[in-house]
């Protein structure tokens, strides 16, 4: 076998959350290795003590097999003073020093734990909540790195002696699944009246009834609150849209499954690989013709035949299967918000909503809290390729690589449907989408979010980056914390941003054309200039055409 050695091999990339330890530890087990894991910071580091060609082995093995929701993006192995160890176990997580951590996002319930879910047999039969190593809720609940249940939202639900047992049993696959849970620990469902009247009914049940009789109900999902109602019911939409204050602007609608969904539009298999990844996102699907949907199966389409495209998505938990089955057909799920605002996190938020709203008839939710807002992500694919329309739940803080980039730099983002940036040498965390930011509420948790993903990835911005426009909140918000922790302040033009984007999606340093018809932005003549063609290099860009000035009445 040859002369043991103990190598230290740390793992950078997508590690934490996603049942990486136990699977390591499992694997370790089957090959009869002795050593230890551990989370540090972002990472996860192991030491082993083994023969040098059994230890290459043992890392094939974790590079071939790891968990599907992981990425290694890089792998250090060390050479250690020899340590003998008489086991292989997982160690408590350290705080340790952070190159670069790496969060995974909130990632759907998976095929097995829905299997669980509808075996009567099973102790989790029918558990909202469902879930195990590799699915569940990630970044909405956690508090701080590295990922571990007392970082969570999860520490206020004590593991009962079962699921206790099965989370450190090795062999079990809820093996340190943060997020395990059951009927008896929880979180469980729970309800609140509005003008709605209580039954014998459980809780999804009666949500699948309210909603047969024409009621919007809410609720309480991974990132936030939604609204649900039936989209066939041309008065329940009608409430609908009374409620968010949306006057003609599609709904996204959830689906029960592929075929479902297949029923109503059209999916190729690039699509549909999309749509069932663990991140759900809302797809943009071009639907069938209202005439073949009417001969199938006759009823009121009038909120399909808004757009030739619909907003179609799957669930993302057990609850949301639940309330599908028990109402037997797709359903609008849309946030729960007026239109302009931030989507409700808290009960609190949702119940002052419920007073001024009494179209809400009730709302389902449970006291596992959600630490950050996030909304479904939005994806359209054009020419076989997936075009991120809203990079949010599902995705986000997962980073972006960025070729050579060096430094942290906070980057604030526009005015209209933003998403800010954090970036720590090559890679650029993204917010998830805000919205506008036109509203107190809007800007009081963008204001939050800066400091959490500043502390969560241990970001110290050396420089901040915003738009030219002197009254958006985002650049006077830029100009205040430049001028509060000292540092340099870099204004970009809207226009120059966009191809800066591309430029680094792609690794390209110029000298490019880019041609930006991007709408609006403030320019450096002091003109608002629309559609434009620039020739970029580095980080400069030279105006070589654009469309002419027209005066506008009233102004910008």
């Amino acid at each position: 076998m040859g002369r043991k050695v103990t190598e230290k091999i740390t793992l950078w990339g997508i590690v934490q959350g996603v049942g990486f330890r136990p699977f390591v530890a499992k694997i370790a087990d089957r090959m009869s290795m002795t050593g230890e894991v551990m989370n540090k910071g972002g990472l996860v580091e192991i030491v082993v003590t083994d023969a040098p060609k059994r230890i290459d082995e043992f890392i094939r093995a974790i590079e071939r097999d790891k968990p599907a929701p992981a990425e290694i993006v890089h792998i250090k192995r060390e050479k250690l003073i020899t340590r003998e160890f008489t086991d292989f176990t997982i160690l408590c997580s350290d705080e340790g020093g952070l190159e670069a951590a790496m969060i995974p996002a909130d990632l759907a319930v998976c095929p097995e734990c829905l299997r669980e879910m509808y075996d009567k047999d099973n102790r989790r039969y029918m558990h909202p909540f469902i879930s195990c190593m590799i699915c569940g809720p990630r970044y909405t609940i956690i508090d701080r790195i590295p990922y571990d249940r007392d970082n969570t939202a999860m520490i206020d639900f004590p593991m009962c002696e079962q699921c206790e047992e099965e989370y450190t049993t090795l062999t079990d696959r809820r093996y340190h699944a943060q997020t395990i849970s059951c009927h008896d620990c929880g979180p469980q469902m729970e309800y609140k009246l509005n003008t709605a009247e209580d039954s014998s009914k459980g809780p999804l049940e009666k949500a699948a009834a309210l909603i047969k009789e024409g009621r919007v109900i809410a609720f309480k999902s991974m990132g936030g609150y939604n609204l649900v109602a039936n989209p066939f019911d041309e008065q329940e939409v009608s409430d609908l849209r009374e409620i968010k204050n949306r006057e003609e602007k599609p709904f996204a609608i959830m689906f029960r499954s592929v075929d479902e969904i297949k029923e109503y539009c059209y999916m190729n298999e690039v699509e549909e690989k999309l749509i069932t990844s663990s991140a759900r996102p809302i797809l943009l699907l071009e639907r069938k013709p209202i005439e073949e949907l009417q001969d199938r199966k006759p009823r009121n389409y009038s909120e399909l035949a808004k757009s030739r495209f619909v907003g179609a998505f799957l669930p993302s938990m057990g609850g949301q299967y639940i309330m599908l089955d028990y109402f037997g057909g797709p359903l609008i799920v849309t946030s729960a918000n007026s239109s302009g605002m931030p989507i409700i996190r808290t009960e609190e938020e949702m119940f002052d909503f419920m007073d001024n709203q009494p179209l809400v008839s009730e709302a389902f939710y449970n006291l596992r809290e959600i630490r950050v807002t996030v909304d479904d992500s939005v994806v359209r694919v054009i020419d076989g390729q997936p075009q991120m329309i809203r990079r949010s739940k599902g995705y986000v803080p997962v980073p972006l690589y960025m070729e050579g980039a060096e430094g942290q730099i906070l980057a604030v983002g526009g005015q209209l449907k933003n998403s800010l940036s954090l970036s720590k040498g090559p890679f650029a965390y993204v917010s998830q989408y805000f919205g506008d930011m036109d509203t107190v509420e809007a800007q009081e948790i963008y204001n939050h979010n800066v400091e959490r993903m500043s502390g969560l990835f241990r970001i110290t911005p050396e420089k901040v980056v915003c738009d030219m426009h002197p009254l958006y909140y985002t650049t006077k918000f830029a100009e205040t914390y430049a001028k509060e922790h000292g540092i340099p302040l870099i204004k970009v033009q809207h226009h120059h941003a966009h191809v800066g984007s591309v430029m680094a999606e792609h690794g390209l340093r110029g000298p490019v054309i880019g041609v930006s018809f991007d709408g609006t932005g403030y320019g450096t003549d002091g003109n608002i200039w629309g559609g434009e063609f620039l020739v970029c290099e580095n980080g400069e860009m030279i105006r070589a055409a654009h469309l002419k000035y027209v005066k506008m009445i009233g102004g910008d």
